[in-house]
């Protein structure tokens, strides 16, 4: 929901939702735990620039991750399921 609204996302790091917020760069993983939350949040509030960096690169992508770009790409796959049989 926040990359679809062009925020940026903290993700759990080690888990899915991490991995994929790091490699579309829409946000940064921290370890579950609140001194790293806290810790990343102080870094985000100190370096603005890193913080409009991100959204920014949330922002050329969240159309791509939207539940209408979602359901466009699961109606395209079962199609390509259908046609293949």
């Amino acid at each position: 929901e926040y990359i679809g609204h062009g925020k940026p996302v903290l993700a759990t790091e080690g888990t899915h939702a991490g991995e994929l917020v790091q490699s579309i760069g829409a946000g940064r993983q921290v370890a579950y735990s609140a001194p790293a939350i806290a810790g990343l949040l102080t870094e985000l509030r100190d370096d603005r620039e890193a913080l409009v960096e991100m959204t920014d690169r949330v922002e050329q992508v969240r159309h791509g991750h939207t539940w209408q770009a979602r359901a466009e790409q699961v109606a395209a796959d079962l199609g390509a399921v259908v046609s293949g049989s």
